[in-house]
């Protein structure tokens, strides 16, 4: 429901460009969180690059908290780079979607990501009964 409700937004947003030629304020980008960590490890990927496009611009990164630690030159958490690196340049908006509490994300992120989060991000929790379970 997360994912789908965010995604909304996202397509709401390309209309809203698209119909009203106005600024970018609502496109987000999409992407997972376990895709950011394959691009990453990817020995093509240009490293610069990447960090430069994700301190950038507005993005939505889903599932937050299910990716693994990333490898390239050795371990690193790959997410809690990109949010500290987002956070130096507080003009664009990120979206994240999780199943953590934030005292997993404290847990899981540190302390620091922890007080990053709680300056950036307004949290919205949705709570009931999984969908999936009637499918």
């Amino acid at each position: 429901g997360k994912t789908s409700i965010l995604m909304t937004f996202v397509e709401i947003g390309k209309w809203i460009y698209n119909q009203m030629a106005c600024d970018k304020f609502m496109q987000f980008r999409p992407i997972s969180t376990n895709e950011l960590v394959y691009m990453y490890e990817n020995p093509e990927t240009d490293l610069e690059k990447f960090h430069q496009m994700l301190s950038n611009g507005e993005w939505f990164f889903d599932d937050f908290g299910t990716e693994r630690m990333a490898s390239r030159y050795g371990k690193t958490n790959l997410l809690a780079e990109i949010l500290q690196n987002r956070y130096l340049n507080l003009q664009y908006r990120t979206l994240i979607t999780t199943n953590l509490t934030i005292d997993e994300i404290r847990e899981q992120y540190g302390e620091r990501v922890y007080d990053r989060i709680n300056e950036q991000f307004n949290y919205y929790e949705l709570s009931g009964e999984s969908f999936r379970q009637k499918i």
